[in-house]
């Protein structure tokens, strides 16, 4: 038989259950707010920060402005100098960030020529398409070759460390190809007349104005 004791007792225990599963749940909520804060705070710390856009590469400086219609495209120009890069430096990775760019190079003698420029601040180099008329694809390359050694020499102007790159990237990139060899049987070709080095013995001499028909003339 039931009393009113036992019903008592029972009313007792289920309030003291329910006031544990309340308080099982209360610290359960607030352990899950404390770990979800905590997270956050670490996604926050290791997403980087944002970056600014970047700053569009000026247009002119000090004695040059670079061309709005050049004949070729900049991007021709610079997908050559990339070529070029890639040979001469034996596929080390473009300097971030540099581009290069047809332009307007003026001196403070008016009979004097600029061929081209380094302009590390702006991270551009810039050949003067007036200057390149009547030049060879040969001394085409070679200035190409000589602004690209100023982006690996940034400190130096034309000084001792500028020069021997200079030297040894012209050397490496017109040196005479391989002769083919010769049945042993033929007569071999006289010595008195080496063969030279022409463009089609080194393709990458075509320069951006090659699909016009022409030699590189700016």
């Amino acid at each position: 038989m039931v009393t009113a004791q036992d019903l008592a007792w029972a009313r007792q225990g289920l309030a003291l259950k329910r006031q544990a599963d309340e308080e099982e749940i209360a610290r359960y909520i607030a352990w899950r707010e404390r770990t979800e804060r905590t997270l956050r705070a670490k996604r926050a710390a290791a997403r980087p920060a944002p970056q600014p856009a970047p700053r569009p590469a000026p247009t002119s400086g000090p004695n040059w402005r670079v061309l709005e219609h050049p004949r070729a495209s900049h991007d021709e120009l610079e997908a050559f100098a990339r070529r070029v890069w890639d040979l001469a430096f034996h596929a080390v990775p473009w300097p971030t960030g540099w581009a290069v760019r047809w332009a307007e190079l003026t001196h403070s003698d008016p009979l004097a020529l600029v061929y081209g420029e380094c302009v590390p601040s702006a991270k551009l180099i810039l050949i003067d398409e007036r200057a390149q008329r009547g030049r060879t694809p040969r001394e085409f390359l070679t200035l190409v070759l000589h602004e690209l050694c100023h982006v690996t020499h940034p400190a130096e102007v034309h000084g001792p460390g500028f020069q021997e790159t200079l030297k040894r990237v012209v050397a490496y990139m017109f040196e005479p190809p391989e002769p083919a060899r010769v049945d042993a049987s033929r007569p071999a070709p006289s010595a008195s007349s080496p063969p030279s080095l022409t463009v089609a013995d080194r393709p990458w001499l075509r320069g951006p104005f090659s699909h016009l028909g022409v030699e590189y003339r700016g």
